[in-house]
């Protein structure tokens, strides 16, 4: 897995970094958002409490996907801010 990071924008008022991200999976399928946090958590060196996964889309035919990352300054902001369900989507144990 690849991720090519296309913008990058710290909001301040929302207290968190937002990305867009290319994601190249060119000998698997889509990514979990499991392993996606995961990663994203690694490369900005924060707690994967932290980063959530808001929009994963995949492109039809080939091998890329398109996603939408939010890294918040702490947890608990995170939790207070992002709804329940992206929330849910990000922390579910089962299939993501």
């Amino acid at each position: 897995m690849e991720i090519d990071i296309v913008s990058k924008r710290e909001n301040k008022l929302l207290r968190r970094l937002e990305l867009d991200v290319v994601i190249k999976h060119f000998h698997s399928g889509t990514p979990q958002r499991a392993a996606l946090r995961e990663f994203i958590a690694s490369q900005f060196k924060v707690d994967v409490d932290r980063v959530y996964v808001v929009k994963l889309i995949s492109e039809y035919g080939i091998p890329i996907s398109k996603g939408h990352i939010h890294i918040y300054d702490s947890k608990d902001i995170a939790l207070e801010i992002e709804p329940d369900y992206i929330i849910k989507r990000n922390t579910s144990s089962t299939k993501n």
